[in-house]
């Protein structure tokens, strides 16, 4: 009877816990009031975080203890939205709005005489080693580092399948410019989504990039998001823990970015200005 009772007030104390600090708004565009889908919301550097749903509706438990830390709204196409966690926490209303950019879109003109056509990132298909996205949490994203040095336009992301138990998918494909030591920062100006069903046999995702005309010149993470609430289930990549291009994984929006500990099947096709 008094283990019971017990039971009972640590789970009575642990609803009121995460009840006290559990923050729930909805993202919104600030110019029109439009709901906005797939905001990374986390605090920044920390393994808390999450990404809004389709209605742009959110809901992330905060301990006190990062209260002095920040929490960073950002979409792709808006501006961040930043402030510290406690000032946050005190405002009545837990609905933000982000503000457009202003984008200007430049023409990218692209003489095929001049070009040489590379695949950059790790071409292994073997399921002897396999990583990447073994549950089904939001925000947790993993790609692979492209050496770049000169003028070179994206074509084509492979990701090679080790196993998925999903019968369809969606994640976001994030393109990060490399500006310092695990620090990258998003040069898109519209969000790439991958919504597509997984065959049995299917042994690679494809995504066509050549459509974005993205141009880069520097070294460049190229990155698959787990954004969607997709239920129980895994998706894994091939992978190796020997020589190869560089991967990086981060657990929430926001947080740390770490050297995977495999080279995983990422690779990119890209035509190279010469």
């Amino acid at each position: 009877m008094k283990i019971t009772s017990i039971l009972c007030f640590m789970i009575l104390c642990t609803s009121l816990y995460s009840q006290n600090n559990t923050n729930s708004g909805t993202v919104k565009n600030k110019s029109n009031n439009e709901l906005l889908e797939f905001v990374s919301i986390g605090i920044v550097g920390k393994e808390i975080g999450t990404v809004s749903g389709i209605d742009g509706s959110y809901s992330l438990i905060i301990s006190p203890e990062f209260d002095k830390d920040s929490i960073k709204f950002s979409c792709i196409g808006y501006l961040p939205f930043i402030q510290e966690v406690a000032k946050y926490k005190s405002l009545p209303n837990k609905d933000v709005f982000l503000e457009p950019k202003d984008i200007v879109l430049n023409e990218i003109v692209i003489n095929q005489l001049n070009l040489k056509e590379k695949i950059l990132g790790n071409k292994y298909k073997a399921r002897t080693f396999q990583g990447g996205f073994r549950e089904n949490n939001k925000g947790f994203e993993c790609g692979v580092l492209l050496k770049i040095n000169k003028k070179t336009h994206l074509q084509e992301l492979v990701c090679n399948i080790a196993e998925c138990t999903y019968d369809s998918i969606m994640y976001r494909v994030n393109i990060y410019k490399e500006v310092g030591n695990k620090d990258f920062t998003n040069i898109l100006d519209q969000p790439i989504y991958i919504m597509q069903k997984i065959e049995n046999k299917r042994t690679s995702l494809e995504i066509d990039l050549s459509k974005y005309n993205i141009m880069v010149e520097d070294n460049t993470l190229v990155t698959l998001e787990h954004i969607a609430d997709m239920g129980d289930g895994h998706l894994l990549f091939s992978g190796s823990p020997f020589k190869g291009s560089t991967c990086y994984f981060r657990k929430k929006s926001h947080s740390e970015w770490n050297k995977t500990p495999l080279k995983l099947g990422f690779n990119v096709k890209v035509l190279e200005e010469i």
